[in-house]
């Protein structure tokens, strides 16, 4: 069954509280350089170099791209305003994403 956006945000909420969620392109740069992101979430109408950056980081180290979110998902996430991007860190959050 396929989740629905509510329980995407909702999810990736648990995983923020749970310190499983980083955000800021050179955050989730470094991270990605070390192997620890499991997913990349940005808001689906994200334009610029840092998509086409971030689309190709997360090809070169096969990780999952989602361009689905807005900004208002991201900020219920995170509470934070302005946030562009996040990306997940814990296995076991992405597992029950794609349940």
């Amino acid at each position: 069954m396929m989740k629905t956006k509510e329980d995407i945000v909702r999810t990736l909420g648990l995983a923020n509280r749970a310190s499983k969620i980083v955000y800021g392109y050179d955050n989730i740069y470094n991270l990605l350089k070390e192997e620890k992101v499991v997913a990349i979430y940005t808001i689906s109408n994200m334009d610029g170099d840092s998509i086409k950056q971030i689309r190709s980081k997360s090809s070169f180290y096969n990780v999952p791209l989602y361009e689905t979110l807005d900004e208002s998902d991201i900020h219920k996430i995170t509470g934070k305003n302005n946030i562009k991007m996040i990306a997940l860190t814990d296995k076991g959050f992405y597992n029950l994403l794609l349940k």
